[in-house]
């Protein structure tokens, strides 16, 4: 989903899980950071009964380096993505193109 870049991700969020849910029927929680705590998540209480939302941030008391419970996950996983061209930037069209090299 792209929107314009002065709107805020946690009062668009919803637009999203109302697109996911038809498709997504075993989705139970959502992990989401410190920045969707005020209108997404009085939307989806208000909205979805049985989905819950999870807040995945460092405690303000800890200081320096902390890893964020599942937030690693979702970085390393990207990263190893842009890391392999052809994960990231394949621009073969067809699976007979000469310069595909799966063919």
């Amino acid at each position: 989903m792209v929107h314009a870049a002065d709107i805020h991700d946690g009062t668009k969020a919803h637009l999203l899980v109302e697109h996911c849910l038809g498709y997504l029927d075993r989705m139970q929680k959502i992990l989401v950071d410190d920045a969707y705590k005020k209108v997404f998540y009085d939307w989806v209480y208000d909205n979805i009964l049985g989905l819950e939302i999870e807040f995945a941030s460092r405690p303000p008391s800890d200081k320096g380096f902390i890893p964020v419970k599942w937030r690693w996950v979702n970085e390393r996983t990207f990263a190893w993505f842009g890391f392999f061209r052809r994960h990231a930037k394949d621009y073969a069209g067809v699976a007979l193109d000469k310069d595909n090299k799966f063919c």
